[in-house]
């Protein structure tokens, strides 16, 4: 069996490798990645020099410190152990996967086969059926879901056709589903880690567009409940209009305006204020 990826310890690897240079640390990575995928090394010198990536002669002055890392004829002990681990792990996923195949299959009811009618068979043997019944629908094919941790979302992903069709009826037109779907990608692209990673993308582009319908419906139930402006009082706008005066409108005093009390009824700046009530 092929083993995809490796255990890497790397407390144990710092420990066990402190004495090596940067380019036996290459040396040794690549002749444990090699025994990994292919079970043990070659008891060839040429051969070891080749899976290093270094020449006959550097490799043999590397040769002795390679060694001191495996036992006799190449192997490892600790690389020999997890593959057991491993090939241990897949063949109980075989077996337990036999099995839930088997009990789904003893599951299912068995029908018995139906009698055939002799007037009614044909030489060829096709079954026949009777002119009122109407045939059988194949069963609905669905496109297979992402397994495990799911897959981060692909640059060139779009909704289905009927999912494209679909949210522009929701969100009231091909425009508004355009932009949705635009802030949809750009925010799932942006999305790093195990939380960017999903199994299903159409499932996840329709709770997507359900979230913007549900947001726009409770705006506009706030802006409902808030109701229409209320007026200002008398009193109010004349509490803003001198506002507007004394905090920077125009000191000027209109020439008809019959509040206007000259000279007196202005302060020391030249704003008008409020007049004085009789003591």
């Amino acid at each position: 069996m092929s083993h995809p990826w490796m255990p890497f310890y790397v407390a144990d690897y710092l420990a066990d490798t402190g004495h090596l240079s940067t380019a036996e640390h290459g040396a040794y990575l690549l002749l444990i990645m090699h025994y990994w995928q292919n079970g043990a090394l070659p008891d060839d010198e040429r051969k070891l020099a080749r899976i290093c990536r270094l020449p006959e002669e550097e490799w043999a002055a590397a040769r002795e410190t390679m060694a001191g890392l495996f036992g006799e004829a190449w192997t490892h002990k600790r690389i020999d152990t997890e593959l057991a681990r491993t090939e241990e792990r897949y063949r109980k996923r075989v077996e337990a996967g036999r099995k839930g195949g088997l009990a789904k299959a003893n599951a299912q009811p068995r029908h018995p086969p139906a009698e055939a009618e002799p007037e009614q068979c044909h030489t060829n043997h096709n079954h026949s059926h009777k002119e009122e019944d109407s045939p059988v629908p194949p069963p609905e094919v669905r496109p297979p879901r992402h397994s495990g941790r799911g897959a981060f979302l692909a640059d060139d992903w779009q909704p289905s056709p009927a999912n494209i069709d679909w949210a522009a009826a929701e969100l009231g037109g091909v425009a508004a589903a355009a932009r949705t779907f635009e802030r949809f990608r750009n925010y799932w692209l942006a999305k790093a880690g195990k939380d960017g990673r999903k199994r299903d993308w159409e499932l996840t582009w329709r709770n997507w567009v359900n979230e913007e319908v549900d947001r726009a419906n409770r705006n506009a139930q706030r802006s409902a409940y808030r109701g229409p402006p209320t007026a200002r009082s008398p009193h109010d706008a004349l509490i803003a209009a001198v506002a507007e005066r004394v905090l920077g409108g125009d000191d000027r005093a209109s020439a008809d305006d019959p509040r206007d009390d000259g000279a007196d009824g202005r302060a020391a700046g030249g704003h008008r204020l409020l007049p004085q009530r009789a003591g």
